[in-house]
């Protein structure tokens, strides 16, 4: 299956992970981490600052991936 053995594939699968992780990072966010900052807890804005600039991270990554795919010759050849 080419989407498993082309470089096309396996960086489309990789950006496809990042957004993925991207995703479930932002839930965490707003479901436990923003919660606990308001609560007050005293560890939370560490956490929350910690998530946030991981989330960046993460977006620079899937810049990345989208850079990589537009350079990348798609399976079919177009």
């Amino acid at each position: 299956m080419p989407l498993f053995t082309t470089a096309y594939g396996q960086i489309l699968l990789a950006k496809i992970a990042l957004v993925a992780l991207l995703l479930g990072l932002a839930a965490l966010n707003k479901l436990r981490l923003v919660p606990a900052y308001e609560r007050g807890d005293p560890r939370a804005p560490a956490r929350l600052r910690r998530s946030i600039l991981t989330e960046g991270l993460l977006v620079a990554a899937v810049f990345l991936m989208t850079a990589l795919l537009t350079t990348t010759s798609s399976p079919n050849g177009a």
